[in-house]
């Protein structure tokens, strides 16, 4: 999950970012182009902060612990052992 997506998807913000920089920036672009390209370069910052956060409060500690699942062990074993990574779902707690 870790490197597999959220990095990737991370990537992806990075250059859809930048791409809007350069239409900011650019002399081209119309005032109203500019301003919705800044508005949604706010909105990516905060979810790159937002994705930055999780990796390293959330999915770094959980990889770092290298967590072995068995799947015999069913669903309602190993979800658990994901902790705040995974989204609470209620009746899988053991």
């Amino acid at each position: 999950m870790l490197n597999e997506y959220l990095r990737e998807f991370h990537a992806k913000l990075t250059a859809k970012a930048e791409h809007l920089q350069t239409v900011a920036n650019s002399a081209a672009a119309s005032t109203a182009d500019k301003a919705k390209a800044l508005k949604e370069i706010g909105k990516l910052k905060k979810d790159l902060k937002e994705l930055e956060d999780y990796e390293h409060k959330i999915l770094y500690p959980l990889a770092a612990r290298q967590l072995e699942i068995d799947l015999d062990d069913g669903v309602k074993v190993n979800y658990n052992k994901f902790g705040k990574a995974l989204k609470k779902i209620t009746g899988l707690t053991e």
